[in-house]
This record gives C-alpha cells, structure tokens and sequence, in this order.
C-alpha cells in the first residue's frame, strides 16, 4: 500500500519541521497502512496520489466504495488487468511533473522498491528514514480521545475477566473470553494478540496462550488491548488464583513501585532513557535486576509500537512532549516459577501525565469458585 503526496498539497497538513525537510524534494511516497490514514483518511488498499491539482486513490473495486466515501475529494482510479498499480502511478508522476519523492525506506521491501524503479526509471528517491514516524508522535485532541476510549473498553474487559476465570480453565479459552469482552464491549479489532499466562508460563514475557490450566497459587498476567476508530489501547495486570505466597507478593510489591515511580517521572522534557531508568533502578536495587529485559514502555498510536520509547540507549532518547501516549510496564520474570509485569497507558500532559487504564494496580487475589 502506498501514498504519494506531491509539494503544493502536503504544505499544509505537514508540521513545520517536516516542511523544512521537505523542501529537498518534490514530494513523499508512502507505504504504511497508518501513515496513509493519518494523511488522507483512507483505510482501504492501493494508492494514494496528490499533484498539484488532484487527488487520486489507485485502488482495486473492492474499495471503489470505501475510498469515495473516506476521500470524497479524490478521483478514485480502479486498476484493470492491463493496467497495474504502478502503471498508473507513473502515468500520475509523469503528468505532474514530480522529479524527486521521498519514501519510507523502513517499510518498503526490495522486491516493491526495485519493481517501481523499473517502471519509473527517472524518477528520484530520497529516504525518509523514521521522520513520519516522528511526525505521528504528539496526538491531537481527536486522537487522544479515541485513545481513551480504547482504553476504557480494555477496562471494562479486565474487569469482567476477575468474573469469568475459574479453576480449571486453559490460558487459551480465558484469552478468547478476554477478546470476546472486548468486542462486546465496543472494539473493532485487537491491538495485538492477547497474552494471557498462567503461572511459570508468566516468566515468559510474550507467552502464547496455551493448554496450561488455572491452579490454585497461580500468578496470572494479561495483556491485551483493542482498537477503537483504528487507535490501540495496551494494558497489563498481574492477579493471583486462589492465594498468593509471600515471595510472589514482594515481588508484586517491587514491581508496582517501580511502575508508580516511572509515572511520577513521566512529564514533558525528560527522556524515555530517564524514565526506564528510574524504574529499572528500583528493580536492580531490589536484586532483581537480571529479571527485568525489556523496556519500560513505548509509544501507542494508530500502531500499537510507535515511537517515542522509555528504553536504554539512543532510541530513548527522544524528548517527551505534551500530547505523547505512553505505555509504563516493568515486569520481573523467574523462570520455571511466575512472572509480574504492571502496565499503563500515559498521556503525556503539560505539567505531568494522565494515566488512561483505570483499573486497579493492587495485588487482586481472586477467590471465588
């Protein structure tokens, strides 16, 4: 899937830095599925393509509809048998006049690059590397609030998860219920495939769903979110079966901490680096340090990883601002016994952060039969 935005259009849907980055050439050529919707508002498949006078969406009839009701300023294009594709996007370029385009070099594979090229030879390409990326990073009010709304409808089926788990169910039919009350619950589609984990299977931070029964003392992680009007939520919690021992409650305790100190932390002008390692400082200090891999947390967008990311190294490094959305989610795995992880979804505000997942971080420990 690909969008083209030619010069005279984009100017004004850009941000200034963009602009300014954009000036080097005569437009951008996307692929991403959400770099085409945050543009135009079309979702469907095919192309998209601005010139200085039109707007073109290159598709195929299954979308004739769709893309005149999403983009009903666009002349859509349906491609045939004789004509591709690509055909018709170097008919488009060739009209126009365009010399140099930018493109998502991060997204596109060879064998796509290389066959556009055959069929436009002259045409110039400058890489965009993760400059729209950035671009999406600061949500606007409309954004925010489908964000929210993703995040309510999460809570709403956390919180009918404590009903249904039982004793002897499989982590994959409390993974189905757990989907099935999300789309109940006004979802159009899962964020990511849900984790749900059942004790030693929690040390493993990306468990798949599987046979494993529900036993009494076991830790159990979920992790899961939805998308709402094409925005992701993302939320963790950590409950115990039946009981919980004194170990699986310190390192619950330990955890929390770390999450609550990260979220005192998060506010505009400091680093995701900073934030991790505030949290993971806690972690270590505790001595579970070696336990705790991954990153503090990472941006939720239309994607459910986008930038910027509360990680170690260069790639946390980004500055957070109002109008970022965050997740907060340490965890400490010990294999062959139970894993912890506690995660939020932050809105970055102009004097701190709004925590968008309202359930409860107190150890739950579920009992009924």
């Amino acid at each position: 899937m690909l969008v083209l935005f030619f010069w005279k259009e984009v100017k004004n849907i850009f941000r200034k830095d963009i602009l300014n980055w954009l000036k080097e050439c005569d437009g951008v050529l996307l692929a991403k599925p959400e770099s085409m919707r945050s543009f135009c508002g079309y979702t469907g498949e095919g192309f998209v393509l601005f010139d200085k006078k039109d707007c073109y969406i290159i598709t195929d009839s299954r979308y004739q509809i769709q893309a005149g009701e999403q983009a009903p300023d666009a002349v859509v294009l349906i491609i045939s048998g004789q004509k591709g594709h690509f055909q018709i996007i170097r008919e488009l370029v060739l009209k126009s006049g365009v010399k140099k385009v930018a493109f998502e070099d991060d997204y596109w594979t060879v064998s796509a690059f290389e066959s556009l090229r055959k069929i436009v030879p002259d045409l110039q390409f400058l890489t965009v590397g993760d400059s729209l990326t950035r671009w999406r990073m600061k949500k606007d009010s409309q954004e925010i609030e489908k964000i929210r709304c993703a995040a309510g409808i999460a809570d709403k089926a956390f919180s009918e998860a404590l009903v249904f788990l039982h004793e002897g169910i499989t982590e994959r039919e409390a993974a189905w219920k757990l989907e099935q009350s999300l789309r109940n619950n006004g979802a159009e589609a899962l964020s990511f495939d849900t984790i749900m984990a059942f004790g030693e299977n929690g040390a493993k931070p990306h468990a798949i769903p599987g046979e494993r029964p529900l036993k009494n003392g076991d830790m159990i992680v979920m992790d899961f979110g939805c998308k709402y009007k094409g925005y992701c939520s993302d939320m963790t919690r950590t409950v115990a079966w039946g009981s919980v021992d004194e170990k699986a409650q310190k390192v619950y305790g330990i955890v929390l901490d770390a999450q609550l100190a990260a979220l005192r932390a998060i506010k505009p002008g400091i680093t995701g680096e900073e934030v991790d390692m505030i949290a993971r400082e806690i972690i270590t200090q505790n001595g579970y340090g070696a336990y705790f891999g991954h990153g503090l947390g990472h941006g939720v967008g239309l994607e459910i990883h986008e930038l910027p990311r509360l990680a170690q190294g260069q790639i946390g490094r980004i500055v957070l601002e109002p109008g970022h959305v965050v997740t907060d989610e340490p965890g400490i795995y010990l294999p062959g016994e139970f894993g912890v992880r506690i995660e939020d979804l932050c809105l970055v505000t102009d004097n701190g952060v709004e925590v968008l997942s309202n359930s409860s971080k107190e150890l739950i420990v579920i009992q009924h039969s």
